[in-house]
């Protein structure tokens, strides 16, 4: 490549990099309305079941877990495809950085920035061990939260079974 097709690829992969910065700026912003959607969801239900209700019975446990199970199982669904997309989507970034860097250690003549090392394995395998972590988190909460929708409102009709005995 000549001069001027290393300045016009290198101005490609700046705007490439912003459109990837953007990109990258509305994948974080829908997980985290996904996962806030979800806490406020499972909130609502949950206050439900503790706020002692008296429409709800250990009937009802059923209904209020199969709807739980669902909500956590499309938002964890949809949670890990926006990670997956966000982890796709800062290794292209990573790439094109890189070769930008490359272009302009070529360009300039004096040569003053070092060489690096683009490809780093353990940057992407820490992405993935956070990006790990995060979907064993969400997990756990879905978890908490069905065993909530299991148990809670079976304990509080039992408990005022008993209290109803005791008299």
């Amino acid at each position: 490549m000549d001069h001027e097709e290393n300045e016009k690829r290198l101005e490609e992969l700046k705007s490439i990099i912003r459109e990837q910065e953007s990109r990258l700026h509305h994948l974080q912003s829908i997980a985290f309305q996904l996962a806030n959607y979800y806490c406020v969801f499972q909130g609502v239900i949950l206050t439900a079941i503790c706020n002692g209700s008296t429409s709800l019975s250990c009937s009802d446990h059923l209904f209020l877990f199969t709807v739980s199970l669902l909500a956590a199982t499309l938002n964890l669904v949809a949670l890990c495809i926006m990670g997956l997309k966000y982890l796709r989507t800062v290794a292209q970034q990573d790439h094109n950085w890189c070769e930008s860097h490359e272009l302009q250690r070529r360009l300039l003549t004096i040569l003053v920035l070092p060489r690096i090392q683009c490809h780093d394995p353990c940057k992407q395998l820490r992405r993935v061990l956070y990006f790990t972590v995060c979907m064993i988190l969400f997990l756990g909460f879905a978890v908490v939260t069905l065993s909530g929708c299991w148990h809670i409102i079976c304990r509080k009709y039992e408990w005022e079974k008993q209290q109803g005995n005791d008299k």
